[in-house]
């Protein structure tokens, strides 16, 4: 697994990846980066043929691998610096490498501007887009070797649910349905769902269980990322996740520790997302919860897509 060694003023990371990534100032890419100088959707670094390759996604400032700017796309060797506005990255640095030992004159210019005697923090991709949940979970109901991170009873479960929505006779009780089955399986101390109305920021609560009511409002980092970018969010600890560690505490009674939120959208229409969270103590989610939330909205949205459908009809 490949590893990018992220430096500039805000952050030091090492961030894990397996498969394409996204960098941009946006909080929705996969390597999101606090750096004006950055774009909103910068660069992406992809594999291809055993290797992985970067491209310029249209930036502002460009793309530089050590020390040239790339035009079109170019391969990438272990230890390259990429430089990024004001933020240093090395690909796959080796393990006994002095950083400064690989930097080019422009990534020795962003080394002399920031805190270089910072640990550096281990995190890897929490935001993921529909396409990727879905190929993972070809994969992963294919496996034979071992236990699949989708449990074996899923698919008659989730048949239930939907049974069970077709019962139900408004948007509000389609969300009770799915809170209950979520809540049931997974626990969590709040859970709810999240639907917008003309105006993608105009949020109201469909539905909610646990310590939340019906005026909560959320970050609006999530409603970015969920709603806006419709990409669900994996957050196993946020005072470990440097992109979600600023909204981990909620209000003054509430801390949030864990937290999943999956987008609510169908053929192009976003209506929404689903959250769960843990208090700070009593509890943390793990992939195979993302899994079942994502699964769990991804029903719900056919389900309001074809009742406001059918209303418009």
């Amino acid at each position: 697994m490949p590893r990018l060694t992220v430096l500039n003023e805000k952050i030091a990371l090492e961030f894990a990846f397996t498969r394409a990534i996204q960098i941009g100032r946006h909080i929705a890419n996969s390597l999101p980066l606090p750096d004006r100088e950055v774009s909103r959707r910068h660069a992406q670094i992809f594999p291809q043929d055993k290797q992985y390759l970067v491209s310029d996604l249209g930036s502002r400032n460009g793309v530089y691998v050590n020390g040239r700017q790339v035009k079109g796309e170019q391969t990438l060797s272990q230890g390259d610096e990429i430089c990024l506005g004001m933020t240093l990255l090395l690909f796959d640095r080796p393990e006994k490498a002095s950083i400064t030992d690989l930097l080019s004159t422009r990534g020795m210019r962003i080394w002399d501007e920031v805190d270089h005697r910072r640990e550096f923090e281990i995190t890897e991709v929490t935001t993921f887009s529909p396409a990727e949940l879905d190929e993972l979970i070809r994969r992963w109901l294919r496996r034979e070797d071992s236990p699949p991170l989708v449990p074996h009873r899923l698919r008659s479960d989730l048949l239930e649910v939907a049974l069970s929505l077709g019962n139900a006779a408004t948007p509000g009780e389609l969300g009770e349905v799915v809170l209950d089955y979520m809540h049931q399986r997974l626990g969590g101390d709040r859970l709810a769902i999240q639907v917008s109305g003309p105006g993608k920021r105009d949020l109201k609560t469909l539905a909610c269980l646990g310590e939340i009511d019906e005026d909560v409002r959320f970050p609006k980092d999530i409603v970015r990322v969920a709603l806006e970018a419709q990409r669900a969010i994996f957050c196993p600890s946020c005072s470990d996740d440097f992109r979600f560690r600023h909204i981990s505490k909620s209000s003054d009674e509430y801390l949030v520790g864990s937290f999943l939120a999956a987008p609510i959208a169908c053929q192009g229409n976003a209506y929404g997302f689903l959250y769960l969270d843990h208090k700070l103590g009593t509890g943390k989610c793990d992939f195979k919860a993302m899994v079942q939330t994502y699964l769990a909205a991804s029903l719900l949205a056919k389900c309001l897509h074809w009742y406001h459908v059918g209303l418009e009809g």
